[in-house]
């Protein structure tokens, strides 16, 4: 069977969900025009999938690509830590007891028990996966011994290395 383009897949989602150009403007803030045009010309890419897959709730990566499936986008709240002992006690304990801040995720890979670390005096992110399993580019280790966060290129034998899905700079004013 040939791969879907982009036209042929958003207009299977919209036609599965029953939502039509002008629902779908409404939903993702792109126009019904630009909507129109996509689902009559046979697109096989758009700058705007992101737009529409949020608003349709399918994975970005299916509707933009025809990638894994078009599974429902995961919208998780996972716990933000800036210290390393807490890290580590809600690691070893799953103790949540003092974390106060959370951070709302659409990545599929991420689930409820992952993390974010964020070091007090750095404006990045890092969004970690507890399944090690997940291949990743880039690897947060805690370096039990001198109490540090380590980042790395290749997954370590240690159970406190966790792959890097998504990084975010904040920008502070």
């Amino acid at each position: 069977m040939l791969k879907q383009t982009f036209s042929e897949r958003l207009k299977s989602v919209m036609r599965q969900k029953n939502i039509s150009p002008t629902e779908l403007e409404k939903m993702s803030g792109v126009t019904r025009q630009a909507i129109t045009y996509i689902l009559n010309n046979n697109l096989n890419k758009s700058k705007l999938s992101l737009k529409l897959a949020l608003a349709l709730n399918v994975s970005h990566d299916w509707l933009a690509e025809g990638v894994d499936d078009k599974s429902f986008i995961s919208i998780n709240e996972i716990f933000v830590f800036h210290d390393i002992y807490l890290l580590m006690s809600y690691l070893v304990s799953n103790n949540v007891s003092t974390i106060t801040e959370k951070s709302v995720t659409h990545n599929i890979k991420l689930k409820e028990n992952d993390f974010v670390f964020n070091s007090s005096d750095s404006n990045i992110y890092y969004y970690c996966s507890r399944n090690q399993t997940i291949k990743s580019k880039k690897y947060l280790e805690l370096d039990v011994q001198k109490n540090k966060i380590i980042i790395v290129e290749k997954l370590t034998s240690t159970p406190f290395c966790f792959p890097i899905v998504e990084v975010k700079e904040i920008l502070v004013n």
